[in-house]
Parts: C-alpha cells; sequence; structure tokens
C-alpha cells in the first residue's frame, strides 16, 4: 500500500508538472503572439512617425515656397508702383509741354491775325 501510495503521489505530481509545464508553453506563446503584435504595433507607429514627419517637412517647404512667391508679388507690385508713378509723372510732363506749346500756337495765332488784321488796315485801300 506503500508503494501504491508513493506511486499515487508520484503520479499525481507528474500530472501537476505536465499541467503546469503546459500552462508555461500556454503562457510562453501567448507572451510571444504579443510581443509579435507589440514590434508590429512599434512598426506601424514608426511607419506613421514617418509620414508625418515627411508631410511636415513637405508642408514647410510649401510654406517657404510660399513665402517666397510673397515675396516676390510684394517686390513686383513695388515695381509696379514706382512704374505708375514714372508714368504718371511723364504724362504729366507731357501734357504740361502740350499746354505749353498749344498757349505759345495759340498766342502766335493771335498775333499772326492782329498783325494780319492790322496790316489790312493800314495798308489795304479801302478797308
Amino acid at each position: 500500500m506503500l508503494i501504491s501510495l508513493i506511486f499515487f503521489r508520484r503520479e499525481a505530481h507528474k500530472a501537476t508538472f505536465y499541467k503546469q509545464r503546459e500552462d508555461l508553453q500556454e503562457w510562453e506563446k501567448k507572451l510571444r503572439q504579443g510581443e509579435e503584435s507589440l514590434c508590429e504595433l512599434r512598426r506601424t507607429l514608426n511607419q506613421r512617425e514617418e509620414k508625418a514627419s515627411e508631410d511636415e517637412r513637405v508642408l514647410k517647404k510649401k510654406e517657404r515656397d510660399l513665402e517666397e512667391a510673397e515675396k516676390k508679388i510684394d517686390i513686383s507690385f513695388a515695381k509696379l508702383k514706382e512704374r505708375e508713378v514714372d508714368v504718371n509723372n511723364r504724362l504729366l510732363g507731357l501734357v504740361t509741354k502740350e499746354k505749353v506749346i498749344l498757349n505759345s500756337f495759340l498766342s502766335k495765332l493771335i498775333a499772326n491775325e492782329f498783325l494780319h488784321n492790322l496790316y489790312i488796315l493800314l495798308f489795304v485801300p479801302g478797308s
């Protein structure tokens, strides 16, 4: 009976041992799956971070390009404004010259008319 008891205890210990070993193997399997899942999540997170960094880099480049374009537009606008002022000044100068020439022409025309009438009064008989 002692041998039966020892055999029974040994079998119970074996069964417990095998059960614990199976539980440990199952736990290791779940741990590996969790680690694989964690690695996949890290890989996905890294890809998203890289994509976000790339998007941010592209956005900053577009912002710099936009700032450069705005500066060029501002410079072009300033140059156009200067040209507008210059054209207006030249036009004003031409209008002023035109008025001076017209006044001079009219003065000469009036003087010639006056001289012509005076000549007729003085030298044309019967007038």
